[in-house]
């Protein structure tokens, strides 16, 4: 509960064996306020075009609007 108040994007690869996503799934479910996309063609690496461009994106956002969520 204590960081709940802070804007937070998360990026999960369709993939990743590394990481599974029903983690990001249990961790929105205990912290609601997470924005977060599952990129479809991607695994665990940042370097793949897919977690890459999400990537941007929230940094993007941070920029113009300063915040990386969508919402």
């Amino acid at each position: 509960n204590r960081i709940r108040h802070i804007p937070a994007f998360a990026v999960h690869g369709r993939y990743d064996i590394v990481c599974a996503i029903k983690n990001l799934f249990d961790l929105a479910d205990v912290w609601p306020e997470l924005d977060f996309v599952v990129s479809p063609d991607s695994g665990h690496s940042s370097h793949e075009p897919g977690i890459t461009k999400e990537l941007v994106a929230a940094t993007n956002r941070i920029v113009e609007k300063g915040v990386p969520t969508l919402k």
